[in-house]
């Protein structure tokens, strides 16, 4: 793979929050930097520290607004939730305040495209972000904060809301015209196993399948799709706006002979990247580098820590993916692994246009990089023939024509 662009700090880790494919803006936070790249101009637009700790974010169903979930400090409990035109981003930035809430994240529902779903102290609420409008509400007994989760239907969709701190749910109904409490709902455990999501104007539906796999039913392509293979979970994921590429996280089952402890992954990790910042640091003999702070830090959590017990027995059974699909051939595009870069990666992005793809990387000092594939990287074969165990994913990229963006952060 070839790094063409890393964006970072020296100070801060930089995450990727969100990639709108229909207005192609990458969308990155730094401490309290909320950074908006365009991969059309090839170029940042906006970097502002106005909307402070902004935590994530979500667009809505047909992604013409996104939606910042943010605080005004570190330890702040309510969050601000702001509304980002997207249509009037090449204009300037601006944004709207639309509700403080105590939710873990907001939500939007096909149902109603241009709406987000989210809950304050007292209410849980539909809000139309064009009008900024409340479409519908219900009133909310407990004051706590809440953990949302969406079930989407056919009829109707039920909202989860999980209470922090008393270990209760509630249940919602969700439907064209009404939100209603569901009294007798005590507990929804199949979305644990098996849920549904809409999306391209509810006209392609992805849903899960008990036993991991997810099934694909695209009207727009007439297009029936399931991936399924055994010993393998498949995640929610992201599907392109033309509906023939889906990307998400494969979890595989080891087999008794490939597990190892959760001590002895970390303990090879750190030397691993040991090894590689020092053959760095052998090519740059640069006292001040990144490589040699890098190194001092890994020498210093080796000195106070011991990652390597030999009595630790908490195995790794299972391997993790990021995976990239071409539902018109049914074909898995590429892989990644949890071995990349020592550390792996936390956050998968794929753009259509231009056939990029785009990582956070995990415990990197550059940690969102965006990469342009090799022949060698592509895979090209059905999920069902691939030979996990014989698979050799990229482990590094070639940084060698990198563009370096680096953010203060505070």
């Amino acid at each position: 793979m070839l790094r063409i662009k890393e964006f970072g700090s020296k100070l801060y880790t930089t995450h990727l929050i969100g990639f709108n494919e229909k207005y192609r803006y990458l969308f990155l936070s730094c401490n309290t930097r909320f950074i908006i790249y365009s991969l059309d101009l090839e170029k940042i637009i906006v970097e502002t520290k106005e909307l402070r700790w902004v935590e994530n974010m979500t667009f809505t169903a047909d992604w013409n607004y996104a939606v910042c979930r943010t605080f005004k400090t570190a330890s702040s409990q309510q969050a601000d939730v702001y509304v980002i035109k997207m249509n009037e981003l090449k204009a300037g930035f601006a944004y709207e305040f639309i509700d403080r809430v105590v939710c873990d994240a907001v939500w939007n529902c096909s149902r109603f495209p241009s709406a987000i779903i989210l809950a304050n102290k007292n209410k849980i609420k539909i809000v139309d972000c064009n009008t900024k409008k409340i479409i519908m509400s219900t009133e909310n007994k407990f004051f706590l904060k809440k953990l949302l989760f969406l079930q989407e239907g056919e009829e109707e969709d039920v909202l989860e809301v999980t209470y922090l701190g008393i270990d209760s749910k509630e249940y919602y109904r969700i439907n064209s015209e009404t939100i209603q409490f569901i009294p007798e709902m005590k507990e929804f455990e199949e979305r644990y196993s098996a849920w549904k999501r809409y999306h391209n104007n509810r006209m392609i539906v992805q849903s899960r399948f008990h036993s991991g796999g997810i099934l694909i039913k695209d009207q727009i392509n007439k297009r029936y799709v399931i991936l399924e293979k055994e010993k393998l979970a498949l995640w929610e994921g992201q599907l392109s706006l033309s509906g023939d590429y889906f990307w998400t996280i494969v979890v595989r089952d080891l087999d008794e002979d490939e597990y190892i402890t959760y001590s002895m992954k970390k303990h090879w990790a750190i030397t691993e990247i040991v090894k590689q910042m020092k053959a760095e640091y052998e090519k740059k003999r640069d006292p001040m580098s990144k490589e040699t702070q890098r190194l001092e830090l890994i020498k210093f959590i080796n000195e106070e820590e011991d990652f390597l017990n030999e009595n630790d027995t908490d195995l790794l059974t299972g391997k993790m993916y990021s995976a990239l699909f071409n539902l018109k051939t049914q074909e898995v595009v590429h892989l990644v692994d949890d071995s990349f870069e020592v550390w792996g990666i936390s956050a998968y992005g794929y753009d259509e246009k231009t056939g990029l793809i785009f990582f956070e990387e995990a415990l990197k000092q550059y940690s969102v990089s965006i990469f342009k594939l090799e022949d060698s990287d592509y895979i090209n074969q059905s999920l069902n023939k691939i030979d996990f165990r014989k698979l050799q994913p990229a482990i590094t990229a070639n940084d060698e024509f990198c563009e370096s963006i680096l953010f203060k952060g505070h």
